[in-house]
């Protein structure tokens, strides 16, 4: 008569739950080791909370969650010591992005943009743009913060950097490294025809090489035309 006729069941094989330390070949410890080591504790990331920090859970619990370790944290410096990061923890990620950056993105040798663009709304005359350069940026020179006549003109080099600063409708600054400090003579089309004018050469540059995001500011304020306002 088997064990099933019987109504027994066999036991033999039951291990004592409060010794059974095996899981797939490993032991727990040896599992616990493996997965994270001794030195390592899991940082759980949540992306709908704020709270970013190691966890002590039981090895059951820290199966069921999701976590990510880039960094040694026995490697990291204390806030206050000389070599603190505060970026310790992903500084592996943020190398790895900065470094494709460097190698996909290289500027050419002529490149235009605006620091600041903010235009006001309201009526056509009173609409206005920052400057192409803010004024009040450290290390700006004091010497240029002054207000100008039209069509006056003010200009400061150090390097090959060129600071220039004139008076149309409005003050204007302009940085440039691919541009010296003299005017230069232009053709503009005009209803009588093409006149000449002279204009900085940093403006000349700055015009050819414009980037396509100021282009598109400029063309929007050209055609408002079906434009939300």
């Amino acid at each position: 008569m088997t064990d099933e006729d019987s109504g027994d069941i066999d036991t033999s094989n039951e291990v004592d739950p409060d010794q059974s330390n095996v899981d797939d070949g490993l032991d727990l410890d040896e599992r616990d080791s493996f997965s994270w080591g001794e030195d390592l504790k899991p940082v759980e990331i949540n992306l709908f909370t704020k709270h970013v920090g190691p966890k002590t859970e039981d090895l059951e619990l820290i199966h069921e969650r999701k976590y990510l370790h880039i960094n040694d944290n026995t490697n990291a410096l204390a806030a206050g010591q000389d070599g603190y990061n505060p970026l310790f923890k992903i500084q592996p990620v943020n190398n790895t992005v900065k470094n494709a950056c460097n190698t996909l993105f290289r500027l050419g040798a002529a490149f235009s943009f605006n620091e600041v663009m903010i235009p006001f709304k309201g009526s056509l005359w009173f609409r206005s743009t920052q400057r192409t350069v803010l004024s009040k940026r450290k290390h700006f020179p004091k010497d240029l913060e002054d207000q100008l006549q039209v069509n006056e003109c003010k200009m400061r080099s150090v390097g090959n950097l060129v600071d220039t600063q004139w008076r149309h409708k409005r003050v204007m600054h302009m940085l440039s490294t691919d541009a010296s400090p003299m005017m230069h003579t232009v053709s503009f089309h005009s209803k009588g025809g093409p006149i000449d004018k002279q204009i900085y050469q940093c403006v000349e540059v700055y015009i050819k090489n414009i980037g396509d995001v100021d282009r598109q500011d400029q063309v929007k304020a050209y055609f408002s035309t079906g434009q939300k306002k």
